[in-house]
Parts: C-alpha cells; sequence; structure tokens
C-alpha cells in the first residue's frame, strides 16, 4: 500500500478546506436543502404499497414465456410496480435443513414484486391486481411458497406455508 501511494500523482491545485462545525439537525438541515421548519416537523407524504415475492428454485429458471408474462405485467400494471431479483447461491444452499430456520434452500433466486400508490382510495384496485397476477404466475411458473420474512396473507392456504407452532394475526 505504502509503494502505490507513494507513486499516486501529487495534487497540482491544492484544495482548500474551511470546517464549520454544525449540529446535526444543522447538518440534516443543509444537507436536506429544507427549512429548519421542515426537518424539525416533516411533512408526512405517506406511500402505500404492496409486496409480493416468489421463488426460483435451481434447474427450474423461468422461461421465456413466464418473462413474457411478467414484462406484459409490469408494462400494463395501473399502479406503478417494481421488479427485483434477489440472487442466491453458493453456501446458502449448502446448509443443512437442520443448522438454521432459512426455509429457501435450493433457490436460484427471489422474485419480488413491489406495486406503490400514493392515494389511499387505491388501496382496493392495487392490492387486487398484484393479489390476482401473482395468484397466477405463482400457479404457473414459480414454487409454491413466497419469502419467509414476509408473511403474504393473501397466499392460498396460508397455513401451510408457515409452521403451525406460529401464531398468525390475520
Amino acid at each position: 500500500m505504502r509503494r502505490f501511494l507513494c507513486d499516486a500523482p501529487k495534487p497540482t491545485n491544492p484544495i482548500e478546506t474551511q470546517y464549520i462545525q454544525k449540529t446535526f439537525i444543522e447538518s440534516v438541515e443543509i444537507l436536506s436543502n429544507s427549512s429548519k421548519y421542515d426537518v424539525f416537523s416533516p411533512k408526512h407524504s405517506p406511500n402505500f404499497f404492496k409486496v409480493k415475492s416468489f421463488y426460483i428454485n435451481k434447474g427450474k429458471a423461468l422461461n421465456e414465456t413466464a418473462i413474457n408474462v411478467l414484462v406484459d405485467y409490469l408494462d400494463g400494471a395501473k399502479c406503478t410496480t417494481l421488479a427485483s431479483f434477489d440472487l442466491y447461491g453458493g453456501d446458502i444452499n449448502d446448509v443443512y435443513y437442520d443448522k438454521t430456520s432459512f426455509i429457501h434452500r435450493n433457490a436460484l433466486y427471489c422474485l419480488q414484486l413491489e406495486a406503490n400508490w400514493k392515494y389511499k382510495e387505491r388501496d382496493d384496485q392495487c392490492v387486487k391486481e398484484i393479489n390476482d397476477f401473482g395468484k397466477e404466475f405463482q400457479s404457473n411458473f414459480t414454487f409454491p411458497f413466497s419469502y419467509q420474512g414476509f408473511i403474504d396473507r393473501e397466499l392460498d392456504n396460508l397455513q401451510v406455508r408457515f409452521p403451525q407452532s406460529i401464531p398468525v394475526m390475520i
């Protein structure tokens, strides 16, 4: 490291630095480009959302039909919907079932869909839209479970998806 740093070019125009000590709140105010009143009492702008997750296991990657169905849904959804892929592999799939409580072994990836909307009046429409898509997509293309960290009460046969010892309040 020393050799690398010694070979680094020297700055031609030294940068002047001036430090002005600020409180945490003053720093937030400056960096957020907001008034101190907005920092202390921010406006509440709720974001309503619904998340669905799907597991795709090793040897069962999404085929072209599944990808087209997903893209068509994302392009045509009435509520803003984003897809993310959490890639799995390596050591996570080599842990024996009796070593941890993580149930999603042998997964290639987890596909998560998140629908977002700004007005509570759209709750029913947006939740129905993503639930209807999710039910059809899961039954045709993916493993029948969802991410264990998000208990999705709209799953068919919910109690089969989670251990009976866990009370589910829905």
